[in-house]
């Protein structure tokens, strides 16, 4: 399989809204609530809407066609995916991380995309029935200031939630970032979404 290292982001504008909690997609937390996805070759948690059901799924650019891309250059390290308004994947390398949703990305926002490290998620308001730019919400998540700068291994933010007594709890925790495994036999397809609940 070849290898395209991409050494630019590229991007369009979606409106951004005012700073919410969620570093990653605060719909798809709600949706996929109770949940994580710890296996490497499967490393990202999303929302099937044929299946109805929450998934954990491989980066799509490890298997873009017949490219692998990878992000060298120092200056754009993170691998990011968005989708063209005919829903063909696009592959980029990023100057800040994030953790994308191919749900929301070509399911519900194909075409959009986010291009500011200030508002950096492609997020889906339900209630409006439209796309936005969301801040990374992590570092505001109850006042705690949580960040990922400060761990090289694990960079990307992300925010999911837990049901507990209380009802839906936000979870922040600092990802790795999405290196395919190099030994990895199947990366198509899906694994089971590995449920998390406490009551």
């Amino acid at each position: 399989m070849a290898t395209n290292t991409i050494a630019m982001f590229v991007a369009l504008v979606v409106t951004p809204l005012a700073p919410l909690a969620g570093a990653s997609s605060v719909y798809l937390a709600g949706l996929c609530r109770g949940g994580q996805c710890n296996d490497p070759r499967f490393p990202i948690s999303d929302y099937d809407p044929a299946k109805g059901t929450c998934i954990c799924m491989s980066h799509p650019c490890w298997r873009d066609k017949k490219a692998s891309h990878t992000c060298d250059a120092p200056e754009f390290p993170f691998l990011h995916f968005t989708y063209s308004d005919d829903r063909e994947l696009q592959c980029s390398c990023s100057s800040f991380p994030r953790y994308d949703s191919r749900h929301i990305a070509r399911d519900l926002c194909a075409g959009h995309m986010c291009e500011t490290a200030e508002f950096p998620i492609l997020d889906w308001d339900a209630d409006q029935q439209k796309c936005f730019c969301r801040a990374q919400p992590c570092p505001h998540e109850g006042g705690s200031g949580h960040q990922c700068g400060g761990t090289p291994q694990f960079p990307i933010p992300h925010y999911r939630e837990e049901m507990g007594t209380l009802g839906a709890q936000p979870k922040c925790e600092c990802k790795a970032k999405f290196h395919k495994p190099i030994k990895a036999k199947a990366l198509r397809g899906m694994c089971d979404f590995e449920q998390t609940n406490t009551h």
